[in-house]
Formats: structure tokens, sequence, C-alpha cells
């Protein structure tokens, strides 16, 4: 990611005063936007940190009144220092860009690491972290700048995770990766598999199928196998690990979570309802799909392209009547089909 700036107006997991305003206001009807904004102030007078900390960004960019980022700023920082996740979160991108005060690198990654750490409350923290430790001239000594990578990768921080999957690669290539790294070099490839990158589900099929860095997992070196095989890693699947979909050019890509879990199980299951209604030759469509799970609720399903296929789809999907209760959070997936070409095998 470059170094253009980022909003610092975060998706939100806690909710204010009054949930139908903001949805309001962030959603289709801007003119409640006003009194959205109010809400957090009166939250905010009432000493509440968070309420403070989510008006920091609605303060700085001017949503529902006049903008001001030095008072965005001044109270995402006290918001920050009172244990708001979102105030941390807000104060991580104003110290980054330098919006409304002093461009700070530092104070920008100590707030992103308090952010982060709470991922599955403020999903945003972890990337907001993650884009400080790749600015050029942020410096970060070892075992701090991996401690911070993982976390940023555990909260589907994409880069982070290939950073860090990179470094982990070349030591292993080198003869030079300790023996008790093996188990985060298996996670990071986990999680790389989960934002579709072939060589990461190769890597992961084969280090569970020898029970590197882990246990053997039979099930999973198969799903790991399978899922390289169709992004398109051809030896995953000429070993016989996978047979490789006859129109399926890439598979669902996750691209966020929002709750930091681990959802290769929730892709798979994607991919098997997918291959169903993708059977038709010719068709090069992407489709963007957005997927909310609850634990029981039917999934709600927002599509962009194929409308046909979206039907099909939902019908195929194995969660259409409620996901299981097993499930332990609300969750939405950002997937992305690119669906085949006449000339792809």
């Amino acid at each position: 990611m470059d170094d253009r700036k980022v909003s610092p107006l975060p998706q939100e997991s806690v909710i204010p005063d009054d949930q139908a305003l903001k949805h309001a206001c962030l959603g289709d009807d801007p003119s409640q936007c006003p009194a959205y904004r109010a809400a957090l102030e009166a939250m905010c007078a009432r000493g509440d940190a968070e309420g403070c900390g989510r008006l920091a960004s609605v303060v700085a960019t001017g949503l529902g009144g006049p903008t001001d980022e030095v008072r965005g700023r001044a109270l995402a920082t006290d918001a920050c220092a009172k244990g708001s996740l979102f105030g941390c979160s807000n104060l991580t991108v104003f110290a980054m860009n330098g919006s409304g005060g002093p461009r700070d690198l530092q104070e920008a990654y100590r707030a992103g690491l308090v952010a982060c750490k709470a991922m599955h409350l403020v999903s945003v923290g972890c990337r907001n972290l993650s884009l400080v430790l790749h600015k050029a001239d942020f410096v970060l000594d070892e075992p701090a700048r991996t401690t911070a990578l993982i976390m940023a990768c555990n909260g589907f921080a994409v880069r982070s995770c290939e950073t860090l999957g990179n470094f982990i690669v070349d030591l292993d290539l080198a003869g030079r990766l300790a023996d008790d790294a093996y188990p985060l070099f298996r996670a990071v490839s986990l999680r790389l598999c989960q934002f579709g990158r072939a060589v990461a589900c190769s890597n992961l099929g084969h280090l569970v199928r020898n029970g590197i860095g882990g246990a053997v997992d039979d099930d999973l070196v198969g799903r790991a196998y399978r899922r390289a095989c169709h992004l398109g890693d051809a030896a995953s699947c000429v070993g016989g690990h996978a047979p490789r979909g006859a129109h399926i050019r890439a598979w669902p890509q996750l691209v966020i979570s929002t709750d930091g879990g681990d959802h290769l199980d929730r892709l798979n299951e994607l991919e098997d309802a997918w291959s169903v209604c993708s059977s038709e030759a010719g068709d090069d469509r992407k489709v963007n799909v957005e997927i909310a799970l609850a634990p029981g609720r039917a999934p709600v399903l927002l599509a962009d392209g194929a409308q046909p296929l979206i039907d099909c789809f939902q019908t195929h999907f194995p969660w259409r009547d409620g996901a299981p209760a097993a499930m332990s959070a609300e969750l939405t997936l950002h997937v992305e089909y690119l669906l085949n070409t006449p000339d792809d095998p």
C-alpha cells in the first residue's frame, strides 16, 4: 500500500446511543449525520471515552458539521489515553498522516498496538498499524518489528502477512529458520492462503502433511492443496491432491474479515457452493460478494455482477437456512470471484 492518506473513520463494531442514526448517516440518508454527530457529542460530554474516540473521526472528516482536524486529533489523543480503542485507531491515522498536528510515527505505532490488540472489536486497528509498519521512514528494531507484524497479520492486515511470510521463507530457504519458528511459518501460510496466495496454500499443505510446526491434519492437507490447485498452482493439481474445476480461473479470495477469525473453512464452503453455479464456459465476469453470517440467522448476501449466478449461489450455500450456533461471533466476508474465459484450462 502506498503512502496515500487513509480515512480516519473506521467501520464501527460498537454502536453509539442511536444505532439507526449511525447507519442512516453512513448509509443512504446523510441528512441524519448532524443528529448522529450530536449523539456522539452527548456521549463524549458524559465522559464516555469510546464516544469521544468515535467523535474524533466524525469531527476530523466534517461529518454532520464543521471540519476540525485539530479538535479531532485532540479528542482521539485523550480518548486513547483513557483506553478507547476507536480513539487509538483514529490517533494512529492522525499521527501517521500528520493530521491535526505533527506527523509522529512513533505515536502512531504506540496507538496502533493498542487498537490492534483488540482486533475482535476494532478490526481496522490492525490495518492502520500495518500502514505504520510499512512506512519507509519508520524504523523498529527486532524482535519488536516481528511481533508487531505478527499482531497485524493476525488482524488480517494482508501486507503485514506478506512481509512476514517473505521474511520467514527467506530464512527457511537459507537454512536459518529456527525450529521454534515453524509454528509461525505454518500460521502465516494459513493466513496468506486465506488471502488467496497459491504458494502459501502449497506451503501450508507441505507443512501440515509432514507435521511441521504442528500436528498432521489430513483434512487440512487436502483443503490446502485443493485451494492451491484452484488458485493456479499446477504442482498441487498434478500431485493428485485436487482436481481443478473446469471453469474457474480464480476461486474465492478473502479480501477482509470483520472479526479477525480463522475462516479457511468458510472459504472452502464458498468454493463448493460456487463450483455448482459457475460451470458455463466463456464467462469472464468478475463478481464481488459480501456475505454476512451470524449464528442462527440466514446469510445476508450482497453482490455486484452475474446476477443469475448469484441467485444460484444463494440456493446452494450450505448455511442458507442459518449459520451454525457454533459460530463464535457475527462475521462478514468480502470475497472476489473471477469467472473463467474460454481459453483457460
